[in-house]
């Protein structure tokens, strides 16, 4: 299997109706005759990874995309609630692990809705938020004022760029303690409050 693509989904089962839906899903995929769940990987809201179909084994999860891809399933809906912290850096760590091992570009990181007549995987995230996962490092910044705080990104122009705003902030990183905001005078405009993601 030539594997072009690395789709990530959401079960659009709420956590709180089900907090671990591996099980549940993998069942409801085979009671379809598929054989086995149809994903490759499963992240459950701990954060914890575990293993569907083999990499090499051609998934059940997009139509007409399933023989070049390998699909990634996050337990939540995602209309309605957001990724926990855990799910947030498991599926980062696995994106870029699976980037490297089979030459995915970055632009080939997609939710299932580019393929398919759905919200997956939730109209509370941007088609462009798993992508973005993969490129927090120590370039990553946060940048709290009243009322507006945002994780932004160092990007190839010099500039920092938001990639997790608004009610996403506030819902995964809550507020800093004092002691974990430093100045940053060489971003502009000068005088921002920053601190440094720490993964």
């Amino acid at each position: 299997m030539n594997i072009e693509w690395l789709i990530v989904h959401h079960t659009a089962v709420s956590r709180d109706d089900n907090p671990e839906q591996f099980d549940a899903v993998k069942n409801y995929h085979i009671s379809k005759g598929w054989g086995d769940i149809g994903y490759h990987y499963f992240i459950e809201p701990d954060g914890e990874i575990k293993n569907g179909r083999e990499d090499h084994v051609t998934g059940a999860h997009t139509i007409g995309y399933n023989d070049k891809s390998l699909g990634i399933c996050l337990t939540g809906n995602f209309d309605q609630e957001d990724p926990t912290i855990g799910q947030m850096d498991s599926l980062r760590r696995l994106l870029n692990e699976l980037m490297v091992e089979y030459k995915v570009v970055r632009d080939n990181i997609v939710p299932h809705r580019k393929f398919a007549n759905k919200t997956c995987y939730g109209s509370r995230l941007s088609d462009s938020w798993a992508r973005d996962l993969t490129g927090i490092n120590n370039d990553m910044v946060f940048y709290k004022e009243k009322n507006n705080s945002a994780v932004y990104q160092l990007g190839a122009d010099g500039k920092y760029h938001p990639i997790i705003t608004g009610e996403l902030f506030k819902s995964l990183y809550g507020e800093f303690e004092d002691n974990e905001i430093v100045e940053k005078d060489s971003l502009e405009p000068k005088g921002h409050r920053l601190a440094m993601l720490d993964f």
